[in-house]
């Protein structure tokens, strides 16, 4: 893999991104980073930073979103709530 070069932003990421989405309302157009790529960005993360907190590389079954022969990964994968909050059944 080769290195990229840095570049300096403009400043100007926060304008942008309200004109995209302004953009998009108008057209009604996906906006340059919708909500499923999100998602997917934030799913990444948070299970690099499982693996990273165990210290050891993990496989996760996104089909069943659970990682796979690792209770220890899965336990912190999930909310745990004390008491008296609790996850609304739906």
């Amino acid at each position: 893999m080769e290195a990229v070069e840095q570049k300096k932003g403009s400043g100007k990421g926060l304008y942008q991104h309200v004109g995209n989405l302004l953009e998009c309302i108008k057209t009604r157009n996906l906006p340059n980073c919708d909500i499923a790529i999100g998602a997917e960005i934030a799913k990444l993360s948070h299970i690099t930073n499982i693996s990273c907190r165990l210290g050891t590389a993990l496989n996760w079954d996104n089909e069943n979103n659970k990682f796979v022969n690792n209770d220890e990964a899965n336990l912190l994968a999930k909310a745990n709530y004390r008491a008296p909050w609790t996850l609304p059944k739906l």
